[in-house]
């Protein structure tokens, strides 16, 4: 398993959820432990919170939908939001999944935020003081990753922000709907990743 670095453990994007009932169209699946996330905002605003539900090693339960967005308030949306990790400058990388951004975070050393799904990565908006955004895009045989990035650019050049799309060079494993940079850190280490600058 891959540890997130301490700085991220020391923040408060991610904390340890107590044993929690899971139900799924009011079918109790049992209790399990929870990895909460923050969603925030691009101004920093929390929008709701994103919760993993684990399995007594701490890897995802064995559940058909082990990731949970809780329900938002009224005046909140979720597109444009994500999982913030670091504090950017004017460079910021963005991922689609939790896991595949603190990935990122190891194997860059950039803070990279996390947009929960493809649907959110196309809409993902950066905070004001990004000018360049490093795009960590997902490759998957439905190439939903690929198309999302690269609306995400087209837009992010549009409002005057440079923009980078980076996808992992390795096949698609046979039986695997794609590959991520999470994978690329499991496979490969940090050596794996690009060197952007």
């Amino acid at each position: 398993m891959i540890f997130p670095p301490k700085s991220v453990l020391e923040s408060d994007v991610l904390r340890a959820g107590p044993e929690t009932p899971l139900y799924t169209n009011d079918t109790f699946e049992g209790r399990f432990r929870t990895l909460c996330a923050a969603v925030r905002d691009s101004k920093g605003r929390l929008v709701t919170l994103h919760r993993t539900f684990l399995s007594p090693s701490g890897f995802k339960a064995e559940v058909d939908h082990p990731k949970r967005i809780m329900a938002l308030p009224s005046d909140r949306t979720i597109l444009g939001a994500s999982v913030q990790f670091g504090e950017p400058q004017k460079v910021l990388a963005v991922a689609e999944g939790i896991e595949t951004a603190l990935s990122v975070v190891q194997g860059l050393r950039i803070p990279c935020w996390a947009a929960l799904s493809a649907v959110g990565l196309e809409h993902f908006e950066p905070p004001a003081q990004v000018s360049v955004l490093l795009i960590m895009a997902d490759k998957d045989r439905s190439g939903a990753g690929a198309q999302a990035a690269e609306k995400l650019k087209a837009r992010m050049e549009e409002n005057g922000l440079a923009a980078f799309i980076f996808m992992p060079e390795d096949e698609i494993p046979e039986g695997a709907k794609g590959i991520d940079w999470n994978d690329v850190l499991r496979e490969r280490g940090p050596q794996g990743f690009p060197r952007p600058f």
